[in-house]
């Protein structure tokens, strides 16, 4: 099993290489409840491919990440990671600008594999609502957007019949400690992902 996360605009720091590894131990014990054991690989998509930067809020963090290619950049990078992932079971969660680029990369997107997407806040999703979903998905919405009406989009996601969707209460980037929306109430009633 592949555990592929692919973060937000601030890029793999220290705290989301924490979460990822929690995740990892989280799904590793679920999978190994039964007789058969699970090895879950962890993979990081970095939109820095590796570099580390230091942003002091979230606008010197996306000026940065368009300055380097922007979102489609970061597509290209998750197609070639699905690419080469194609034939293993796949599970991704992406954060903000990572989950709108794992949902255009799934466009069209079958295996004979079990595979699932999780996404935390993707505002660039109101660009693509129509795309061939073959994955199980689940969508978790901040309380309101700044450039679109969140209802809106969900109206416009609801006749998937393998999407779950949940409007939460919080803002956009409850789920990192570096960014202005951080809540630490959401970040730890998600913590446990896999079983929302």
């Amino acid at each position: 099993m592949k555990l592929i996360l692919v973060p937000d605009i601030f890029g793999c720091t220290t705290e989301f290489k924490q979460y990822a590894n929690v995740q990892k131990s989280i799904l590793t014990q679920i999978l190994n409840q039964g007789v058969e054991h699970v090895l879950v690989e962890l993979v990081l998509i970095d939109p820095y491919q590796g570099h580390i930067f230091e942003f002091k809020n979230d606008t010197q963090a996306y000026e940065k990440y368009m300055s380097l290619g922007g979102h489609g950049h970061y597509l290209c990078l998750i197609k070639k990671v699905i690419e080469d992932n194609k034939d293993e079971n796949i599970c991704f969660i992406g954060f903000s600008a990572g989950a709108s680029a794992i949902w255009r990369a799934i466009d069209g997107f079958n295996s004979d594999k079990k595979c699932q997407f999780i996404g935390f806040y993707p505002s660039q999703i109101r660009n693509f609502l129509d795309i061939q979903l073959n994955i199980e998905s689940h969508i978790i919405f901040p309380q309101t957007e700044s450039h679109f009406e969140v209802n809106n989009v969900i109206e416009n996601l609801v006749h998937y019949d393998l999407l779950k969707i949940s409007h939460t209460q919080y803002q956009h980037g409850f789920m990192n400690p570096r960014s202005t929306g951080f809540n630490e109430i959401a970040f730890n009633e998600f913590q446990k992902v896999f079983e929302n």
